[in-house]
């Protein structure tokens, strides 16, 4: 549905790769400063992500083993505070 975004959670946020948050973020931010267009489609999925109450993050965090959230609310309220805040705003 939103493979950029999937992209980045699995390989950068996966309890399987191993990086503290603070690394993760460097090593997204390098990515997508050295690739302007997963940059957009990160941004754009992720926005879209976030505007629609159908996706959910709860379930994305835990297919990638990437958050664990108790709730749907925490999910999406981690999602937006870490992926768009921290990463993108930071």
């Amino acid at each position: 549905m939103y493979p950029n975004l999937e992209h980045i959670i699995a390989y950068y946020l996966g309890v399987n790769v191993g990086y503290s948050e603070d690394e993760a973020v460097t090593r997204i931010r390098d990515s997508l400063s050295q690739n302007s267009s997963l940059a957009i489609s990160y941004r754009n999925e992720l926005s879209t992500a976030l505007a629609e109450t159908e996706f959910s993050w709860k379930d994305t965090f835990s297919r990638y083993e990437a958050f664990d959230a108790d709730t749907e609310e925490e999910a999406r309220s981690y999602a937006r505070e870490f992926l768009w805040d921290t990463v993108l705003n930071g």
